[in-house]
């Protein structure tokens, strides 16, 4: 392996575990957000079944709706985010396909003669 080679090589792999880092904290950040609102949804729904009155037990429903909603969205930006991850992955990889089609050639830039008087 030429020392072009190594060096593009590393340079994919460093561009590749960027890509990999920003993507688990971009999942796990949205995936967590969504844990709590589940847990939250789970919470008002066990206080609606307890509600004492019919104004608390409306509160809660108005209060679960809103967190699904949330949690709804959220769900979709993770989808969306994963999509955006996916076409980045899809564009480094087209990179590289790209620059093992390429081949370096040595083309003579100057040329020199020298004559003795």
């Amino acid at each position: 392996m030429t020392r072009v080679e190594q060096r593009n090589l590393a340079l994919v792999a460093e561009e590749a575990e960027k890509l990999d880092v920003w993507a688990d904290d971009l999942e796990v950040g949205l995936e967590r957000a969504i844990k709590e609102l589940d847990r939250r949804i789970n919470e008002t729904r066990t206080r609606s079944k307890s509600a004492a009155t019919l104004a608390e037990k409306i509160t809660s429903q108005k209060e679960q709706r809103d967190l699904e909603a949330a949690c709804d969205r959220q769900r979709r930006e993770l989808c969306n985010r994963q999509d955006e991850i996916q076409a980045r992955r899809d564009k480094l990889i087209e990179e590289l396909e790209q620059q093992l089609g390429q081949h370096a050639a040595m083309l003579p830039v100057l040329s020199c003669t020298w004559a003795m008087r």
